[in-house]
């Protein structure tokens, strides 16, 4: 099953992409699209952590394993998760969670094969729903339903009782908790009772946004809209990080222990490197 298509939010708007326009450049996206969760202590002792001295600590988080987007002809699925792997472990960053979306195994067999190296470079694997699955959309007991059809791979994949506990970690698509109080109040109880942690989110500038239009100027050869491309990804990035902070420090009088949400996609082959030192 391919993955839902994500939610237009107000920053997807901004970066939304003409079909005839193979060289499209999306905008810079408002940071007034930024969401800011608090609930973070639990989760960053787990996930992958930089913390530069003097600088703000984050977590990084990946989402939509094992693949997700458009990506350049001559970039194979398997080099874009080695790619950003071996960025993260020249980093240091310790063993970073990438989120499972099963369903697209069963549209594309050979792809589990990403969730094999991303094992075999020591990185754990969390749960982010079958179908990635939009809980503004469905009910509470189809969302559940989800989440635990999404659980025989993971735990194929991770094993042992040390690994049924590693991936009880779980991750909203969309971030979307639920359109109605009760919804949320209800799936939260599920995820408690079936022993889940919820993997929040205080940083995500939706970076799978520059997906799609690099793999187009790639195929078409425009290294000017390219160097835009980058130019606009570390633009909108450092945005979202600047006003992450200004958030935290309005709530809190400080830094918190942020998380950041990134995606597996043929762009951060490239702007990963470049994204850590900003951090």
């Amino acid at each position: 099953m391919a993955l839902a298509h994500r939610r237009r939010s107000p920053a997807a708007q901004l970066l939304s992409i003409r079909q005839n326009d193979l060289s499209m450049k999306p905008p810079l996206a408002s940071a007034r699209a930024i969401r800011l969760v608090v609930c973070l202590v639990c989760i960053f002792t787990v996930v992958g952590a930089r913390k530069p001295a003097g600088a703000q600590s984050v977590a990084i988080t990946v989402d939509d394993l094992p693949t997700t987007d458009d990506r350049p002809p001559d970039l194979s699925r398997a080099e874009i998760a080695r790619s950003i792997l071996n960025t993260l472990k020249a980093g240091h960053a310790p063993p970073t969670y990438g989120f499972v979306n099963a369903g697209q195994i069963a549209d594309g067999p050979a792809d589990i094969r990403i969730l094999g190296i991303w094992r075999a470079a020591g990185f754990p694997l969390g749960n982010h729903t079958y179908s990635h699955m939009d809980l503004g959309a469905h009910t509470a007991a189809e969302f559940e339903q989800d989440i635990a059809k999404d659980e025989p791979l993971l735990r194929a994949q991770m094993g042992g009782q040390t690994g049924e506990r590693a991936w009880h970690w779980f991750r909203y698509p969309y971030l979307q908790e639920g359109d109605t109080l009760e919804k949320r109040r209800g799936v939260r109880a599920w995820l408690f009772a079936h022993r889940y942690r919820i993997a929040e989110v205080s940083i995500s500038f939706e970076d799978w946004a520059w997906n799609d239009p690099y793999a187009r100027c790639v195929a078409n050869h425009d290294t000017a809209s390219i160097a835009w491309l980058k130019s606009s990804y570390i633009d909108t990035a450092t945005e979202f990080l600047d006003v992450g902070r200004q958030m935290s420090n309005a709530v809190y009088g400080r830094d918190i222990q942020y998380v950041m949400l990134l995606h597996i996609g043929a762009f951060e082959t490239v702007m990963l490197p470049r994204l850590l030192e900003l951090l």
